[in-house]
């Protein structure tokens, strides 16, 4: 028996998307790199329409392009210096700065981290 493919409307076009995972240029600054962005992707205009976890893979994306060009540490980056810390991402907020959610933010990628704060995370590492 054949699986039924899911389809909806496109907002763009009328026309019909599907579910599926495709390349996706991010630049930022004169860097890029490819990901792989799930998407329901038009079968006619070639639109993709994101949901709030496919926009964070690409906002992901986007915060690693831009800490890399800014010279600060990447989502990935802090959240591995931070576990060598033994610091929750509350107790990392609370004694280095920025809220208690700030490391929340840093390491899901909806925030770049500032220069002061990457420097402060390298030299703790250190």
């Amino acid at each position: 028996m054949r699986k039924k493919i899911e389809s909806r409307p496109c907002a763009a076009c009328g026309g019909t998307t599907i579910r599926e995972i495709r390349k996706r240029p991010i630049r930022y600054g004169g860097e890029a790199m490819t990901i792989d962005q799930p998407a329901w992707w038009c079968q006619d205009c070639g639109e993709g329409m994101l949901d709030s976890k496919d926009a964070a893979i690409a906002d992901r994306a986007f915060a690693t392009l831009k800490a890399r060009k800014e010279g600060v540490l990447t989502a990935v980056d802090i959240e591995n210096i931070r576990k060598r810390l033994g610091l929750s991402q509350r107790q990392a907020g609370t004694i280095l700065g920025g809220g208690a959610r700030s490391f929340q933010r840093y390491e899901a990628g909806a925030v770049v981290v500032s220069k002061p704060m990457s420097n402060l995370l390298r030299l703790l590492d250190h």
